[in-house]
């Protein structure tokens, strides 16, 4: 994927290939994946969807909080991620949603 990402930087294919593949050996590898990713499309709320979905399997619900509702916004209809929202509401620790 490095190939790809030297060769097509533009392209966010070899940055979201890489940080699946970096996910669960080195999650914050990962997320900063991701992120190069959102910044070349910051339209795509796939990313941030997915930046959530690692935080919390690594139990920083806040974080994955934060990345689901930058998703949620980018795109307010996806139903994962609303999915994934309601479940993190229904943790123990319950969540207050922010107001921003």
């Amino acid at each position: 994927y490095k190939k790809v990402i030297s060769r097509h930087h533009e392209n966010i294919w070899g940055y979201l290939k890489s940080a699946e593949a970096l996910s669960e050996a080195s999650p914050s590898e990962a997320i900063r994946m991701f992120k190069k990713a959102a910044q070349k499309v910051p339209s795509y709320h796939g990313t941030w969807l997915r930046i959530a979905q690692i935080e919390c399997e690594n139990g920083h619900f806040d974080a994955a909080w934060k990345s689901a509702e930058k998703a949620l916004s980018l795109n307010p209809y996806d139903s994962e991620t609303i999915a994934f929202l309601q479940f993190l509401n229904k943790r123990p620790a319950k969540r207050k949603k922010s107001t921003s």
